[in-house]
């Protein structure tokens, strides 16, 4: 059986494996909830592993 939980909160505040941020197709760091994943993980570190991908990435490219 499916379950589906509503959570009022940040995405960027859940416990996850995966984190989907599809704000652009160069793998920059932006506003919004683009800006929020890019602090929370740590600036330096996500620039660095995002810079190891060719970009720009094509529509419904996942890296």
């Amino acid at each position: 059986m499916n379950k589906i939980e509503l959570i009022h909160g940040s995405c960027a505040d859940q416990v996850s494996d995966v984190i989907v941020n599809a704000a652009n197709d160069g793998l920059w760091a932006g506003g919004g909830i683009c800006g929020v994943i890019f602090s929370k993980a740590g600036m330096k570190e996500i620039t660095e592993a995002c810079s190891k991908y060719k970009t720009p990435l094509n529509d419904g490219d996942a890296v």
